[in-house]
């Protein structure tokens, strides 16, 4: 399976929408809404919720 063929899945915190997330194989793909490039300034709790899913070896996944 490739990236390109990968459904983008939403990222829900409290059912509100704050990303958009792609998963094949090991890696993952994540657009944060109104975010930047400085995730954790803007996004905080984001930020956080998608370190801990890292930290503890899963795929990026809803909330």
């Amino acid at each position: 399976m490739t990236l390109h063929n990968t459904p983008m899945m939403n990222m829900t915190i409290n059912g509100k929408p704050v990303a958009v997330v792609q998963n094949v194989d090991n890696f993952s793909f994540v657009h944060v809404f109104e975010a930047g490039h400085k995730i954790p300034a803007f996004k905080p709790t984001v930020a956080l919720e998608i370190f801990s899913q890292v930290i503890h070896n899963e795929q990026l996944h809803l909330v």
